[in-house]
């Protein structure tokens, strides 16, 4: 019926539907439009099958509605099983290329994240080889206080080793 297909496509995805256009409870037509209503499962391609052949307009409408085929009873199961098989393949298809659409766009990031990482680190260079360069004391620290970098100057002035001031506060060497 209608109202399973409607639930079967909350919980699953299709790569083509068969659709009767005479169903009980709710038109082939109906479920078109509320399969096409769901942003989901909009794009599913939908073959009518119907044993009213005699009604053209109810054809133009099935193709209105969105179906990308008509087939009229009696069926060649042949023919219906290559028109599935198309489908399939065609979803299959579409899904393989949004995989790999999805790691292009993991790696891009992962290599935007790597250049910035690399561009931080040879800001940092730059940063020490001017401090290590220059005559001044330099230091960086911080906010909470914490030394990260202490140029050689610093040491030279200080006298201490880099071991008793590692990770500590420049506060520490200056005098009461």
């Amino acid at each position: 019926s209608a109202e399973e297909g409607l639930r079967a496509l909350l919980d699953e995805d299709f790569a083509v539907l068969l659709v009767d256009v005479v169903m009980p409870g709710m038109s082939g037509l109906d479920f078109a439009a509320a399969v096409k209503a769901r942003e989901r499962t909009a794009n599913v391609p939908m073959i009518f099958l119907t044993g009213q052949a005699s009604d053209v307009e109810q054809i133009y409408q099935g193709y209105e509605a969105g179906a990308v085929d008509y087939l009229v009873k009696p069926f060649i199961p042949g023919a219906v099983r290559a028109k599935v098989h198309v489908f399939a393949e065609l979803y299959r298809q579409r899904w393989r290329i949004e995989q790999q659409a999805a790691l292009l766009i993991e790696a891009g990031r992962r290599e935007s994240e790597l250049r910035l990482v690399d561009l931080q680190l040879a800001h940092q260079r730059r940063y020490h080889a001017l401090a290590e360069a220059i005559p001044q004391i330099v230091w960086t620290a911080r906010p909470e206080g914490q030394v990260d970098y202490f140029n050689r100057r610093w040491f030279e002035y200080t006298g201490l080793p880099l071991e008793e001031v590692a990770g500590g506060s420049w506060l520490a060497v200056l005098h009461a």
